[in-house]
């Protein structure tokens, strides 16, 4: 069957759906109407190298040349949760839809700067929530690294017994930290921080919120495997060391978040966080949240 192009070729290109409609005459009669939508796949996960996410952070935001040294994606992810996810009850316990996630990670590994959080294309807040826990977790190492690690459990072992954790100290622990790291670490506390300020609305406190950021921030090999040596006569050894692992790490961000200083007003008792992210145009714009909270 012979096919013949019209010559009023009808096209409509679209950025973001990268979809084409085409008419085709048919000989010797009729006409077919046609729509593609152009899909970027990859074949295989070694064909393309990751851009964002398992990349050292260093060399992210050199690529991205940001100015607060902070990654886009965190950037962007911490600014639209703090703008309309505050509030919502168990806030990071659930991580959104599979296919959702895939479309927007995709978004992120083509291009950071030109992915838009709004409402309207990413109605579920778990979706944003859970592609920063990804990011965090795939991270070459961890925002918390070692180092960090074992200078905060020196921390909790000079604290008095029941004594609350300096603030001032918290800050200060962030010193061993690269720029990079320590200014990705500080925003992500500062974030998380607020959203515990919340949890009267979000059920989300500096407990639960450590339960659910321990793991991702830290590694299971950074604690001392002496707690393995000793359990070595036991059968599930390598289970209890894992154990004790994750009981680690959720005490030692815990101590971070409970420790972690807010702008506090002495006057209205409150809490402010001020976060930075891309506008149009690239502007670089600042937004602020508060909350009410009790006596320090």
């Amino acid at each position: 069957m012979k096919m013949k192009k019209l010559p009023e070729l009808r096209r409509k290109l679209s950025l973001r759906c990268r979809a084409q409609q085409l008419a085709v005459r048919l000989q010797p009669r009729g006409v077919l109407y046609s729509k593609f939508t152009l899909v970027e796949q990859w074949d295989s996960p070694g064909e393309r190298e990751p851009r964002v996410f398992g990349v050292e952070l260093g060399q992210l935001v050199e690529r991205e040349k940001t100015v607060t040294k902070v990654p886009l994606l965190i950037q962007k992810c911490v600014a639209e949760i703090e703008k309309r996810g505050l509030k919502v009850v168990g806030l990071y316990r659930l991580c959104g839809s599979a296919a959702v996630k895939k479309e927007l990670r995709d978004a992120f590994e083509r291009d950071s700067a030109a992915v838009t959080l709004s409402e309207q294309l990413y109605p579920d807040i778990n979706v944003i929530t859970g592609i920063l826990k990804d990011f965090l977790r795939e991270l070459p190492t961890p925002l918390i690294t070692p180092t960090l690690y074992h200078v905060v459990l020196e921390a909790m072992a000079k604290r008095p017994p029941r004594g609350p954790p300096g603030e001032r100290d918290a800050v200060t622990l962030l010193d061993c930290l690269p720029s990079v790291e320590k200014a990705t670490l500080t925003r992500l506390l500062d974030h998380l921080s607020l959203v515990a300020s919340f949890h009267d609305f979000n059920r989300m406190n500096s407990q639960n919120i450590a339960v659910c950021f321990g793991p991702v921030l830290l590694t299971q090999t950074q604690e001392p495997r002496r707690a393995a040596a000793a359990a070595r006569s036991f059968a599930h050894s390598e289970d209890i060391a894992s154990a004790v692992d994750f009981k680690r790490h959720i005490e030692v961000l815990h101590y971070l978040l409970q420790a972690w200083p807010g702008e506090r007003s002495r006057a209205g008792g409150t809490r402010t966080c001020t976060s930075l992210f891309l506008g149009r145009g690239g502007a670089l714009c600042r937004a602020t949240a508060w909350a009410a909270i009790g006596g320090s």
